[in-house]
């Protein structure tokens, strides 16, 4: 990495050096069976240079000889956007616990024993349910190197568990995912909920077009709570596309909504020392008792903004990630205060509503907005105060900024999905439409 760093740097005027090395071994059941084991090495460097105040980017392996690396990256700036920015300095950086021992030398042999326990534990449970199994343990080391003298690095382990049911004819299912960057049993509880919620689907309900109470349980919220992050995006910030830009310090949710960015939560995903730029991460307020604090940056949208970086650049895409990508803004570990109402008496008082697990097309609405207008994948008919089937043929749509404030209760349990740690959100009602 110093090799390359000091090859760019006698034609750059800044220059950063990203190394991710990556062991993984992931674990696929189909169908209860095991269908393969892999074991993965993964060594990647991205190189970004500043040259006559443009930025340039180049991807691949660390050579003998880096040249051509160094000549793309410099011919990449060459219509490369504006950088007004200097990379990072040494900083100090908190760091969470996110590196697991026993996790880190676990085998594919264990692995394996994990999924086939869980697997065991279903076919016990219903011998003629069809659902697919994941699990994967990654051993992942990211380095950090600049001209600027910095030189950071992290070490980090993840563990995910996953169970699939696909609906038969669907490419649509039922999805009961884990990820901790810690050892863990998948716990039976989720197996008996994946289980009762495929028993849901035995039967189809065809929901009326109208406005209906609507539960979105844990793994469903990220789909709205998305609005959220493209609402704080510094890149819109910048560009004054964004709704709320001119309102921090201003009321844009009800009091019962509170999100914070905490990437020094123990064993999560997103906990991490430093971004991709290599800018220390800090918890901060993101909206508090619906009062918006914070904003969300990286180097170019800081520079541009005047605020600076505030460690929220990782190189990713809305389902992938890799050095690959330019750095964007994403939260580390978003976290949405619980309430105090359990789910179960949330379904209790409902006369007619629906549930949401998951859905599809997340994305249609105007985002920018807060708009939304997506099918409902997986989703239960409530009938006076039970789950009565599966929601069939329906849609949901509103906005966010006029939604929220129609939030009912929020449950008292917080669960992880890919976006958002969050409880059940009951609304009062919401737009939706039937066959």
């Amino acid at each position: 990495m110093e090799k390359l760093l000091k090859l760019a740097m006698k034609k750059a005027d800044q220059a950063e050096v990203v190394l991710l090395e990556k062991n993984s071994i992931p674990v696929n059941y189909y169908n209860l069976r095991v269908m393969d084991v892999i074991e993965m090495d993964l060594k990647e460097v991205c190189l970004r240079v500043v040259k006559n105040g443009r930025l340039g980017m180049a991807t691949g392996s660390l050579l003998d000889d880096n040249s051509v690396l160094v000549e793309n990256a410099l011919r990449a700036a060459e219509f490369g956007s504006k950088a007004d920015f200097r990379f990072p300095a040494a900083v100090k950086t908190k760091t969470a616990e996110i590196f697991d021992e026993r996790l880190a030398k676990l085998t594919g042999e264990e692995i394996t024993a994990d999924a086939a326990e869980v697997a065991e534990k279903i076919k016990s449970r219903d011998s003629k349910i069809m659902v697919n199994l994941y699990f994967e343990r990654v051993l992942k080391k990211m380095t950090v190197l600049n001209s600027s003298g910095l030189n950071a690095s992290y070490l980090q382990t993840l563990y995910t568990g996953c169970l699939l049911h696909m609906f038969p004819g669907s490419k649509e299912g039922i999805n009961k995912e884990i990820v901790e960057c810690r050892y863990f049993k998948y716990p039976d509880s989720k197996i008996d909920e994946l289980i009762e919620e495929v028993k849901y689907t035995k039967k189809n309900i065809t929901v009326p077009t109208g406005k209906l109470p609507v539960i979105f349980k844990p793994s469903a919220t990220w789909s709205i709570v998305f609005r959220l992050l493209v609402g704080v995006n510094g890149d819109n910030i910048v560009q004054k596309t964004s709704p709320i830009r001119d309102k921090l310090g201003q009321r844009i949710f009800p009091e019962i909504l509170s999100f914070t960015d905490d990437p020094t939560r123990p064993w999560a995903p997103g906990s991490v020392p430093f971004d991709d730029e290599g800018v220390a991460t800090t918890k901060k307020p993101i909206v508090e008792k619906g009062i918006l604090k914070s904003f969300i940056f990286n180097l170019p949208s800081g520079a541009a903004s005047g605020k600076g970086s505030t460690g929220n650049a990782f190189k990713k895409t809305t389902w992938d990630s890799g050095v690959e990508y330019p750095p964007a803004i994403y939260f580390t570990n978003l976290v949405m205060e619980p309430g105090a109402m359990k789910f179960e008496d949330m379904i209790a008082e409902i006369d007619l509503g629906v549930v949401i697990t998951d859905v599809i097309g997340f994305h249609s609405g105007n985002m920018l907005q807060g708009e939304f207008s997506m099918n409902v994948g997986m989703g239960t008919v409530v009938k006076k105060g039970k789950i009565a089937g599966r929601a069939m043929d329906t849609m949901i749509a509103g906005n966010v900024y006029e939604d929220f404030f129609k939030i009912k209760a929020l449950s008292d349990r917080i669960e992880y999905n890919p976006w958002v740690y969050s409880p059940d959100m009951y609304f009062s009602e919401m737009s939706v439409s039937g066959k």
